[in-house]
């Protein structure tokens, strides 16, 4: 019986204890937020711990900088048209569908932007295509790929059949560029290309869609330099970007080789050109980060970008001087842009936008997880807005109307 009692005692002393423990050591509601509870001291907060490492940086939310500008739509229908990565994706306007290679094969194709419809256009294999450059009327694609055999980079300028009129798929003809070419582009309007050769510099040369009547229109003792030919008159030129490197961005007429600096001195700087007007998007690296501004090249004057984003995840209206859209990514950790993201050590999560850069207001035309959205383009009617996703390289399309 004594042993009984004794045994009751001590659970009942037991219970005392840990209710006087949690009385005296647990937080109070009513606890102010620079009191410690008995928690604080086995997990001290950030602050407490001192600054954080670069992996372990707090993510940014990214949102417009005004929700009064926010007109929130419901999203159009999202279909995806390819499982596997694309090269040089295109709307065809004469076929209504979006012609592209597949990166693996070379292999040329054609689909519904609605999906469906698939078509094999070409039957040449050329593997490893990494980029396609088309002309205006894709009568011609520039394909730059791994030569399997040397493990070197080639560039393959073909006559495009643009679609498969019978039963039998077609054979890709067309010739070799130069070794040393490092760059391509084709006119948005005229039967002409523009490329870069690479010698103890390097040049820039202009020629027929059949690379004849080269003509040199630019030269530099500097290599590494990326282009774009956004409207008929502007070829533009910029230094390949790094966040610790101060880049340049450049205009170049192609009929009277006129050069100038359209924007420059600027670490990190990624820029693109709209096809229509004097509008210029832009970022530039930050700290753990970067932001965007928009610069208007006939007024001469800056302005800050409602989204931190990458130029490569925007696309300019063909039809709407002040009409982009963009892949916003929904937040950004902490790291050095854009090299890590190129690097794919970073990956973004996105929101698909479409910006009045005119009035400010912002639409949202897709919020689904999964995408960090890359070569955007439409249909020349804009109904559909087609891009890859970065994360496996597959093809998307977004109906807007």
């Amino acid at each position: 019986m004594n042993k009984k009692i004794l045994i009751i005692t001590g659970i009942i002393i037991g219970i005392v204890i840990i209710g006087l423990a949690i009385y005296f050591l647990w937080p109070s509601q009513s606890a102010q937020p620079g009191e410690q509870g008995f928690f604080s001291y086995l997990f001290p907060s950030s602050k407490e711990r001192g600054d954080l490492s670069l992996f372990e940086q707090p993510i940014a939310s990214i949102r417009p900088k005004s929700s009064e500008t926010e007109s929130a739509q419901p999203a159009g229908k999202l279909t995806q048209l390819t499982q596997i990565p694309v090269s040089g994706a295109v709307f065809n306007k004469n076929t209504g569908k979006i012609n592209y290679f597949e990166q693996s094969t070379g292999h040329l194709y054609e689909i519904s932007p609605r999906g469906g419809e698939k078509k094999q256009i070409s039957i040449t294999t050329i593997p490893k295509v990494f980029e396609t450059v088309w002309s205006n009327d894709l009568s011609k694609a520039a394909l730059k790929y791994i030569d399997p055999e040397t493990d070197s980079l080639r560039t393959f300028l073909v006559s495009s059949p643009t679609t498969s009129t019978t039963t039998t798929t077609n054979q890709l003809e067309g010739s070799f560029l130069p070794l040393n070419l490092s760059a391509i582009v084709m006119s948005p309007s005229q039967e002409k290309i523009f490329y870069l050769l690479k010698n103890n510099g390097v040049t820039g040369v202009t020629a027929s869609l059949e690379n004849k009547n080269q003509k040199e229109i630019f030269s530099s003792p500097f290599e590494n330099f990326l282009i774009k030919w956004p409207q008929k008159d502007i070829i533009t030129i910029q230094t390949k970007p790094s966040a610790s490197i101060e880049g340049y961005f450049y205009s170049l007429n192609p009929q009277t080789g006129d050069f100038s600096k359209i924007i420059g001195g600027i670490k990190g700087l990624t820029a693109l050109y709209s096809s229509v007007g004097n509008k210029v998007i832009y970022s530039q690296s930050e700290k753990n980060g970067f932001s965007a501004k928009i610069y208007d090249a006939k007024e001469k004057t800056f302005s800050d970008f409602s989204y931190k984003v990458l130029p490569e995840k925007c696309f300019f209206s063909p039809t709407k001087e002040n009409l982009i859209y963009c892949a916003a990514p929904k937040s950004i950790p902490g790291g050095n842009y854009p090299n890590d993201w190129y690097k794919g050590l970073i990956s973004f999560e996105d929101s698909l936008w479409a910006i009045d850069l005119a009035n400010g207001s912002t639409k949202i035309i897709m919020d689904k997880d999964g995408f960090d959205a890359i070569n955007l383009f439409t249909d020349d009617s804009e109904n559909y807005l087609l891009f890859q996703n970065k994360k496996d390289g597959a093809l998307w399309s977004l109906q807007l109307n």
